[in-house]
C-alpha cells in the first residue's frame, strides 16, 4: 500500500515543500499561509508519531505570525501543534501558557471550533497528570 511504503509521506512532503516555496517568495500571503498550515496539519495528523511534523507545523505558524500577527489560522495551528509537542516533549510551563493563549484567542473568535476545544482539554489533562506525578499521587 502507498501509506505503508512511505511513498505517501514522501509525496506529501514534496507538496508541502511547494507551498513552502510559495511562502518564501511571498511571506505575507495569508491565503497561501492558510493552505500551507492546513496541509501541514493534515499531514501531521496522518503521521502523528512523527514529532518533526508537529515541529514543522509549529515553526511554520510561528514564522507566519511574524508577518501577519493577527492571523487566527496561524495561531490556531501553532496552538494545536504546541499541544501535540507538549504531549511528547518536556517543553515546560511557558509552552503550556503559550498554547493556552493561542487556543483561547481562537476559541473566542470561533466558539464552535471543536479541535481547539479538545486541545484545551488536553492541556488541562496534561497539567493534571503532571501535578499528580509531581505530588506522587
Amino acid at each position: 500500500m502507498l501509506f505503508r511504503s512511505g511513498k505517501a509521506r514522501d509525496l506529501l512532503g514534496q507538496v508541502e515543500n511547494c507551498w513552502r516555496t510559495v511562502m518564501e517568495l511571498e511571506p505575507a500571503n495569508v491565503k497561501a499561509s492558510q493552505k500551507l498550515l492546513n496541509f501541514t496539519y493534515h499531514r501531521a495528523k496522518l503521521f502523528p508519531q512523527y514529532i518533526q511534523l508537529w515541529n514543522q507545523l509549529y515553526t511554520s505558524a510561528q514564522d507566519m505570525l511574524k508577518y501577519t500577527p493577527d492571523n487566527l489560522t496561524a495561531r490556531r495551528y501553532r496552538g494545536l501543534a504546541q499541544v501535540m509537542r507538549i504531549d511528547r516533549l518536556n517543553l515546560g510551563e511557558q509552552a503550556d501558557k503559550d498554547a493556552e493563549a493561542d487556543l483561547k484567542t481562537v476559541l473566542k473568535a470561533d466558539p464552535d471550533d471543536a479541535r481547539v476545544a479538545v486541545a484545551l482539554a488536553m492541556l488541562d489533562l496534561n497539567a493534571g497528570e503532571e501535578a499528580a506525578r509531581v505530588n506522587n499521587l
